[in-house]
C-alpha cells in the first residue's frame, strides 16, 4: 500500500520544474494539502451566517470571517455540519 506524503508548495513548484512542468495559475490549481477545487471554494458558504468560506492555512479546516466558525475538512471533504464546527476569535 502506497502513502502519500504531504509536501510544501515549494516544494511541488521546485519539483515540477525540474520535470519542466509548469504550475497552472492558483486560482486554477487545488490546493496542495487538501485537493478541494478552487471553484468548488469559491462556492462554499457558512451554513450558519450564509457567508463564504476560507481554508485555513493548515489546509485541514474551513473557516468563516463572519461568525468564526471553523469547519473540519476530513479525507478531503469538508464537513459543513453546525454541529461539527467550533468558533474560533
Amino acid at each position: 500500500m502506497r502513502t502519500k506524503k504531504l509536501i510544501t508548495a515549494e516544494q511541488a513548484e521546485s519539483a515540477r520544474k525540474r520535470r519542466g512542468k509548469v504550475l497552472p495559475p492558483p486560482s486554477e490549481a487545488y490546493n496542495l494539502l487538501v485537493m478541494i477545487p478552487q471553484d468548488l471554494l469559491d462556492i462554499l458558504v457558512c451554513p450558519v451566517c450564509k457567508k463564504p468560506l476560507v481554508l485555513k492555512e493548515n489546509g485541514e479546516s474551513l473557516k468563516c470571517g463572519h461568525c468564526h466558525r471553523v469547519y473540519p475538512v476530513r479525507d478531503n471533504i469538508p464537513i459543513l455540519l453546525i454541529d461539527e464546527a467550533v468558533t474560533e476569535p
